[in-house]
């Protein structure tokens, strides 16, 4: 392949067991495309390696390092069909192969701050399911400990997150949230959700 430039894509189908010797003059190897399982490569007479799709053989230094003899060995079990190419110089792909139909949804954040939600004794819903939540944060603002949680949040079984009066967290979840006090007591919770729409 010396002297001019030289590309040559090709394809062979290999039955099991098949190995597949050519001799070339080439620098460059790329395996493009396999319909099969990884198969085994030798490279002049170099011991075999499995090659995978999409990896290249790059020679480098003088000339007479080239390949001069390139060996496909199909030990995979079943029939298999290579595509790849063969140049003296490196010759990339920068294609981008999409199958199928890609959706492309262009979207902002927004940020809203509802009206302070009154924890009770009992627990309730305090941020529902949203799954365009990117993070919430959640601020006492009353006089008493705010236990988070699911469900079965319970202060008195110490189950859930205490929220202290004053202090605050951001959650980063689309489930919903519940919010309850200690038998008796009521406190205030602010509400601040970043969503993304």
């Amino acid at each position: 392949m010396s002297g001019k430039f030289i590309f040559q894509l090709l394809t062979s189908t290999l039955a099991n067991g098949e190995t597949l010797p050519f001799q070339t003059d080439a620098r460059f190897l790329r395996i493009l495309e396999n319909s099969g399982a990884d198969f085994k490569i030798q490279l002049n007479e170099d011991s075999e390696t499995v090659i995978k799709k999409g990896l290249s053989i790059k020679l480098s230094g003088p000339e007479e390092n080239n390949l001069t003899k390139v060996s496909f060995i199909n030990d995979t079990g079943a029939q298999i069909t290579i595509q790849y190419s063969l140049s003296n110089y490196e010759v990339t792909d920068d294609r981008l192969n999409v199958s199928g139909s890609l959706v492309v949804t262009l979207s902002g954040n927004t940020v809203t701050s509802p009206a302070a939600f009154a924890v009770t004794d009992a627990a309730q819903i305090a941020v529902a399911t949203d799954l365009t939540t990117k993070e919430v944060t959640l601020q006492n603002n009353g006089a008493n400990d705010i236990w988070l949680g699911d469900v079965n949040v319970d202060p008195a079984a110490l189950r859930g997150y205490k929220l202290e009066p004053g202090t605050s967290i951001i959650w980063s979840s689309t489930a919903q949230v519940y919010a309850r006090c200690g038998a008796g007591l009521a406190s205030t919770l602010s509400i601040v959700r970043l969503r993304q729409v």
